[in-house]
């Protein structure tokens, strides 16, 4: 029994799931070991995970509210004006505090497509609705009526709930 714990062990240790040890018996000892020992992994992975999303919805966060800010310095600008004045909007250093936001929270992202699936990682972005409305409250002095905040708690629950899963 031992051997194929430790066989299967080695060979899936990667795996975010410990199914791969269903073959053995449920009251050998090494197997409650090892399946403690996988659990506390996928927990630590998990963790990384969601810190990994967590980060990358901050600096997306981030981005939002420093092209908010770079506009603020700008000014009113309709679409059919952007390109008459571009040399605006290259020389804000608000607006380039963004990309480069933006940028980091895209590499971060990758890292997390590459080790979870998207139907865990993408639910969570919502949070950045969550984060946006606040910070758009404290920094902007932008309101928040009562349904913002409801729509925000109803975010909030989703969230939770998929991070459970």
């Amino acid at each position: 029994m031992t051997s194929i714990v430790s066989d299967n062990l080695t060979k899936y240790d990667n795996i975010l799931n410990p199914r791969v040890l269903v073959r053995v018996k449920k009251n050998d000892s090494v197997c409650k070991r090892m399946l403690f020992l996988l659990k506390l992994k996928n927990e630590k992975d998990r963790n990384m995970i969601i810190l990994l999303i967590l980060s990358s919805v901050l600096l997306n966060c981030g981005a939002q509210l420093l092209i908010r800010k770079g506009m603020l310095q700008i000014g009113e600008m309709p679409v059919s004006s952007i390109f008459q004045n571009m040399n605006l909007l290259i020389a804000n250093v608000w607006l380039w505090l963004a990309m480069l936001c933006y940028a980091v929270s895209i590499l971060l992202w990758m890292s997390v497509l590459s080790k979870a699936e998207v139907s865990f990682a993408y639910p969570f972005l919502s949070v950045g609705y969550v984060l946006s409305a606040v910070f758009g409250y404290v920094f902007f002095s932008e309101s928040i009526t009562t349904i913002r905040i409801a729509g925000i708690v109803v975010i909030c629950i989703g969230v939770i709930l998929i991070s459970r899963s």
